[in-house]
């Protein structure tokens, strides 16, 4: 009998279907899903893992079932978030029992700070926006940046950067008034 396949939209034929047996049978249903979402990531966006076996890399695996244990000490927590890549990093930030250092040490990856950033749990004061431009572009949209970022944003020389500032709901007058003679990030062509 051929082993149980997940098979995956993401997927096509020639990359093939992640097979259950190279899963650990002592997962539980929600580290298997992050397994899965693992490999998927690693074949659309071309993230490492033995694709020959198609087994996610033992560490990686690992790092992933300890962000999502509830059960995990705050200090453990803070060792992980030390060590993390943006993956990892991402999986710690979808706890809810992180305190304002954890959350201010996750916002270093740009993935882990747009979602803390959308579920209101980044401020202003924890953004560089020079630095983290899209995650400045975040609080904007939730209303919890600066002024004078949607400012800085408005000028800068990417257009679609330009456009989200344009999409984002009450900007000051200004910017507005900048964007509106900008043609190809105008306020009244973009949703707001």
């Amino acid at each position: 009998m051929p082993p149980e396949t997940i098979t995956d939209p993401y997927l096509t034929p020639a990359q093939g279907h992640i097979r259950r047996k190279f899963l650990p049978d002592y997962l539980d249903a929600r580290t298997r899903e992050l397994a899965v979402r693992n490999v998927r990531a690693s074949v659309v966006f071309g993230w490492p893992f033995d694709s020959c076996s198609g087994r996610i890399p033992p560490v990686q695996h690992a790092l992933l079932g300890l962000a999502e244990n509830t059960a995990l000490p705050p200090e453990l927590i803070d060792q992980l978030i030390a060590t993390a890549d943006a993956d990892v990093a991402e999986a710690v930030a979808c706890r809810s029992d992180l305190s304002r250092v954890q959350l201010a040490a996750l916002s270093r990856f740009e993935g882990a700070a747009i979602r803390l950033a959308h579920e209101g749990r980044l401020t202003a004061d924890d953004v560089d926006p020079a630095a983290q431009p899209r995650v400045a572009l975040a609080l904007l949209e939730e209303r919890s940046g600066r002024p004078e970022w949607a400012r800085l944003l408005a000028a800068d020389p990417l257009v679609e950067t330009r456009e989200k500032v344009a999409a984002c709901p009450g900007l000051p007058h200004d910017v507005m008034q900048t964007l509106g003679y900008d043609p190809k990030s105008s306020p009244s062509t973009t949703k707001t």
